[in-house]
């Protein structure tokens, strides 16, 4: 009898109670939603810096294409609209394409700013990716002849520069108020041409990301 007892005072001490059982599972349950939580934080880190390193290329590569095709333009060719006082969005351009006893020059082509198509200027975001009024650049290489022609060298641009508002006003402090997105000047004097561009882009987490570069080049044919 004494070895009965015995073990069945082992077999209860070796077991778990329904109240450690309950414990545990929600033990359980706290780690498992701490897991989740550090798993999705760790995931929106990477999109973050994914994001980031994406947006840092494609404004760096769009700024390079704008200061290639403005280099070896012909001076006396260059037309930017809306003209000065006005922020410059378009410019019209023939490149230098070597010399015949003159200068020969390409059929003019354009870079432009316009809204992504399914935006308007209206201040909403009409295509539903979380920006307003957002932007593209386009490039035309015949406008002489295939206006029609295009192709889109740069997606997400914003409609304004960084730390510009519509609101008539010069609030980041470059001289111009309300500046596009893609923003160019040309000092026909000097032969400077100088641009910038501001791309932006959202997180599924609703942050932010913009960048802006500029450049300044010294246009090579007089």
């Amino acid at each position: 009898m004494k070895q009965i007892l015995e073990y069945g005072s082992r077999a209860r001490r070796s077991g778990f109670t329904l109240v450690e059982v309950l414990v545990s599972a929600v033990v359980l349950s706290i780690l498992a939603g701490v897991l989740g939580i550090a798993v999705l934080t760790s995931g929106g880190a990477y999109e973050q810096d994914f994001l980031n390193s994406h947006v840092d290329t494609v404004v760096r590569r769009t700024i390079d294409h704008v200061s290639l095709e403005l280099i070896d333009a012909d001076r006396s060719s260059i037309v930017l609209a809306p003209g000065a006082p006005f922020a410059s969005t378009s410019v019209d351009y023939r490149r230098g394409q070597g010399w015949g006893g003159a200068l020969v020059t390409s059929p003019t082509r354009q870079l432009r700013l316009e809204y992504m198509p399914g935006e308007i200027d209206d201040g909403l975001d009409n295509d539903g990716n979380g920006l307003v009024d957002e932007c593209r650049i386009v490039f035309t290489p015949d406008l002489d002849t295939v206006p029609g022609m295009t192709v889109t060298r740069a997606n997400w641009v914003r409609e304004l520069l960084e730390g510009e508002l519509p609101n008539g006003i010069d609030d980041n402090g470059n001289g111009v108020a309300d500046e596009g997105g893609l923003f160019m000047t040309f000092d026909a004097a000097t032969g400077i041409f100088t641009a910038e561009v501001t791309l932006e882009r959202m997180t599924r987490e609703g942050r932010l990301v913009t960048r802006t570069a500029r450049t300044s080049v010294r246009v090579r044919n007089d």
